[in-house]
């Protein structure tokens, strides 16, 4: 089982480059406020850095993180099938993915296996867990970097290819995934997104989509490894759990799957040592009542350690791209 134990813990300070720590300059000041007031230089941060934690903030409610989220940009996300409906009367926030609390989520850019992926992501901390549930984060370029050559290169040229089961009771509903229960609405949402789908004979839906493993960062100007391997992937379950699902559903029928994009398998030495490199580079830090940490989902890749106690963190997402001005090709 994967805990991310040897992920380096900081004590986030004004002194830190990643994340980017903004303290409040007094103990009465709304993050709304402050945000408002530093739009423009919030922005110029999170380009430079990828991520910034604003710790000391008064925000206390979910109300008053989606209005300090709304002051910086209102394109944000009222839908989004990987998580949680949004939370009531507040439309773009919604709790981060109810995983099991022993289980680790690992690396992943949000959305990254779908055309259509969130540029930026917040994060906001209503009640920290009694213990352990810290969100690491690594940048992206690095990680790319620390790749073998040969394994960049594998992965530049193939590309990726996702493969979801949508299983009751393993994953979302694909009729609340897709926002209909319509085979027909579904399928037509599966071709516009350039996804294969087809169906078996119980009505389980099966989605095929290739996607990139590596992106060009046009602000920052460099390469990026943008995917959720580590999530999909088979070695990056628990022996345990992998062993279960292959034994319920076969290598085929596993509720998630990644390949790369000539359908050719990734090896799970590729993927063990993804998974090592990306925990040596990444930090995280004890989240605090009313922190918010802002990431640019490019730049930046999180994951979440397991934990103990009612830990409720929730999410905004914003600025939904394509791929066409993040592929090398655009980089002039």
């Amino acid at each position: 089982m994967f805990f991310l134990e040897n992920v380096r813990l900081i004590q986030p300070d004004e002194a830190s480059d990643f994340p980017l720590t903004v303290r409040a300059p007094r103990s009465d000041c709304t993050l709304v406020e402050w945000l408002s007031d530093a739009r423009n230089d919030v922005w110029d941060l999170i380009r430079k850095h990828g991520a910034v934690l604003f710790r000391g903030f008064s925000v206390g409610s979910i109300e008053a993180f989606q209005n300090a989220v709304l002051s910086l940009t209102d394109e944000l996300t009222e839908e989004y099938g990987d998580l949680p409906p949004s939370e009531p009367g507040n439309p773009f926030v919604r709790k981060v993915t109810p995983y099991a609390a022993d289980h680790a989520i690992l690396f992943h850019n949000e959305a990254s296996h779908t055309p259509c992926w969130p540029q930026y992501q917040w994060f906001y901390c209503n009640t920290p867990a009694s213990s352990g549930g810290e969100t690491p984060i690594v940048l992206c370029d690095s990680l790319y970097n620390a790749l073998p050559p040969h394994d960049r290169e594998v992965f530049e040229k193939l590309g990726l290819s996702y493969v979801r089961n949508f299983i009751e009771g393993f994953d979302v509903p694909w009729q609340e995934f897709f926002g209909s229960n319509d085979p027909r609405v579904v399928e037509s949402k599966c071709e516009e997104l350039g996804s294969t789908c087809s169906w078996d004979a119980d009505g389980g839906l099966r989605v095929s989509t290739k996607r990139p493993a590596v992106l060009w960062h046009r602000q920052r100007q460099r390469p990026v490894f943008f995917n959720q391997i580590l999530l999909h992937h088979p070695a990056g379950s628990d022996p345990d759990t992998r062993d279960a699902l292959l034994n319920c559903f076969g290598p085929e029928g596993l509720p998630r799957n990644v390949q790369y994009g000539d359908g050719s398998p990734i090896a799970d030495a590729t993927v063990n040592n993804l998974l090592s490199l990306a925990s040596k580079l990444a930090v995280c830090f004890t989240w605090q009542v009313d922190d918010v940490l802002m990431i640019d989902n490019v730049a930046v890749s999180h994951a979440r350690r397991p934990y103990s106690g009612d830990r409720r963190v929730y999410a905004a997402l914003g600025r939904f791209k394509r791929d066409a001005e993040y592929l090398r090709s655009a980089a002039a």
